[in-house]
């Protein structure tokens, strides 16, 4: 299988992404040598914090995939009307994450990990919280 890399663009601070299995919390990021180095804290499911900090270089850096699972376990509730659509209390019933064709749609844009989703909460303005210790599951 093909390891997916992330365009550097879609990371921000606050990002949740894998390294080699590991979660982590991007801190920071900045060019060194013409490259992308981002500073994170790992998650450490057995205290639900973030704790040591790594470098993470481009080819070291997964995506977390977006599951049904992983928005259910952080509010996302399975929309009455729609099989497909989640909602979430917060954001209102107007504002779904819908899957089609096993791609999550967040308004009008492709949410397939979740630090896509984040960005694209984060362009409409809305705070919702994407827990970490679902990806332990």
């Amino acid at each position: 299988m093909n390891k997916v890399i992330i365009d550097s663009k879609e990371l921000a601070i606050g990002s949740w992404v894998k390294n080699n299995d590991e979660i982590a919390r991007i801190t920071s990021l900045y060019k060194k040598n013409g490259m992308l180095v981002a500073e994170a804290k790992l998650y450490d499911d057995s205290s639900d914090i973030s704790t040591d900090e790594i470098l993470l270089y481009p080819s070291g850096i997964e995506p977390i995939p977006v599951t049904t699972l992983l928005l259910e376990k952080n509010g996302w509730v399975k929309d009455k009307t729609g099989a497909n659509a989640f909602t979430h209390p917060q954001l209102g019933s107007d504002n779904k994450i819908v899957i089609k064709d096993d791609v999550p749609v967040f308004h009008d844009q492709k949410v397939l990990y979740v630090h896509q989703l984040q960005n694209v909460l984060h362009e409409h303005n809305e705070n919702i919280s994407i827990h970490l210790q679902l990806f332990k599951i």
